[in-house]
């Protein structure tokens, strides 16, 4: 008489726990920088929206580009939210929020290049990654970015 066995032996086991292990080790990090791929561009788009609005308080301010950006990250006290040409939003300036920090630049810009607005991620691995608009309206990355989304 044949004894029925149950269950896997620990070799089976050990194979398939190896694979799983392998695919994580390919998946993973795959993974991780397509999730900031996409942040990367959410933070092009918005960025192009900062841009638009400092070009049109600058229009509407001519000779006081003072009056539109100061330098400084965008938040609830800039120019801009204060003025009203963006939504008081969180822009960055959290730890809960965007990756991102949004400027607005009067020539040249707090993250690198010349232009109206720029962005830049925050910390981590991609810390290297941000856009800038130039004076054009021109979408351009920073560093190892990704490509400037369809801009």
């Amino acid at each position: 008489m044949k004894k029925h066995r149950n269950g896997f032996t620990l070799m089976e086991l050990m194979v398939v726990v190896l694979i799983v292990g392998i695919l994580a080790t390919v998946a993973v990090p795959q993974y991780m920088k397509t999730k900031e791929s996409s942040m990367a561009t959410a933070a092009a788009g918005l960025v192009v929206m900062v841009a638009n609005a400092n070009r049109m308080c600058i229009l509407d301010n001519p000779g006081a580009t003072g009056n539109c950006t100061n330098g400084s990250a965008l938040g609830s006290s800039h120019p801009l939210v204060t003025k009203g040409y963006v939504a008081d939003m969180d822009w960055g300036t959290s730890t809960s929020g965007s990756p991102y920090w949004f400027y607005t630049c009067n020539g040249s810009c707090t993250c690198g290049g010349s232009g109206f607005a720029c962005t830049k991620r925050k910390s981590g691995t991609y810390s290297s990654w941000g856009y800038y608009i130039d004076g054009t309206g021109r979408c351009n990355k920073i560093g190892a970015s990704p490509a400037c989304p369809g801009m």
